[in-house]
């Protein structure tokens, strides 16, 4: 079965919020994701937080000592979901956060970015960015020159397509 989120939860000297962040996730009704807890930590209490949940859609990863940039991009090398979260280890879903997600995402297929203000994705507070968009204002245009200058991921879900597209395109000799 095709994974569609991947939700990439970073975190670094905050284990006492990340048993509440990684739950938020596990309990959505909407099943089709997994969750990487990228632990930026020399020591185990991250770890020590969540060894009691056993769920298979989570998986561990300690990275220990990486900037924040660095970290992030390690998570996004692991995931095999079609779409990208970043989830701030002091952010809670709803549990009908990810539904309403696949939702926006089926009705605006041309659509590879969405992004919303703050709590809940609804109609009435989406931007919609379209590939064409990104790669031509950010890419193209020089404007931007790699990933790291894309719009900020928290509060927004970004089609895994173009992550690949845009890494793709930046190693380019001609970029």
């Amino acid at each position: 079965m095709e994974i569609t989120f991947s939700i990439i939860l970073p975190t670094k000297d905050r284990y006492w919020l990340v048993s509440e962040a990684v739950n938020s996730v596990l309990d959505q009704t909407y099943k089709s994701f997994e969750l990487l807890l990228v632990d930026n930590n020399y020591n185990d209490k991250t770890l020590n937080c969540i060894n009691g949940i056993k769920d298979e859609r989570l998986r561990y990863f300690k990275t220990g000592g990486l900037d924040m940039v660095k970290n992030w991009n390690f998570g996004l090398s692991k995931v095999n979901g079609s779409n990208i979260l970043i989830l701030e280890d002091k952010i809670r879903l709803d549990k009908l956060a990810l539904q309403r997600l696949k939702c926006i995402l089926d009705k605006y297929p041309e659509n590879d970015i969405i992004t919303w203000n703050y709590n809940l994705p609804h109609s009435n507070n989406l931007n919609r960015i379209s590939t064409y968009d990104v790669l031509n204002k950010y890419l193209y245009s020089k404007q931007i020159p790699n990933i790291e200058a894309l719009p900020r991921m928290i509060n927004s879900v970004v089609r895994t397509s173009l992550i690949n597209e845009i890494l793709y395109k930046s190693t380019e000799k001609n970029f």
